[in-house]
């Protein structure tokens, strides 16, 4: 399994010791990136073969939060159609169940609202 957090939006600290003004630029710059659609909840997935689950470490993952997963390759929409896959939201961590396919180009977006 790969994966590549599409970390795009700064982080900007809730509080600030440095001049107003940079931390207003900051929240600005922050604010105008997730109004472009770049967030930092979304994921780009390739599944492994052969394996019937993938893990992926993020820390604001939790249950209650609502998993959107997207095929973005022929064979994921395949297994997607399949109704054998499906994203289970733990804490600090999302499971992706899915089957054990042999393929090698399962490709997913997958972003977490919540």
């Amino acid at each position: 399994m790969s994966f590549k957090t599409e970390h795009r939006s700064v982080y900007v600290p809730e509080f600030w010791t440095g001049s107003p003004s940079e931390h207003i630029r900051k929240v600005a710059n922050s604010v105008n990136q997730i109004l472009r659609g770049m967030t930092n909840n979304h994921f780009t997935i390739t599944l492994e073969p052969d394996e019937t689950a993938t893990d992926i470490p993020y820390e604001a993952c939790r249950p209650g939060v609502s998993p959107l997963l997207t095929p973005q390759s022929a064979s994921a929409a395949t297994s997607m159609a399949s109704g054998l896959i499906y994203v289970e939201p733990q804490t600090g961590n999302c499971r992706i169940n899915h089957d054990a396919s042999p393929a090698t180009d399962r490709k997913f977006s997958l972003v977490l609202i919540g």
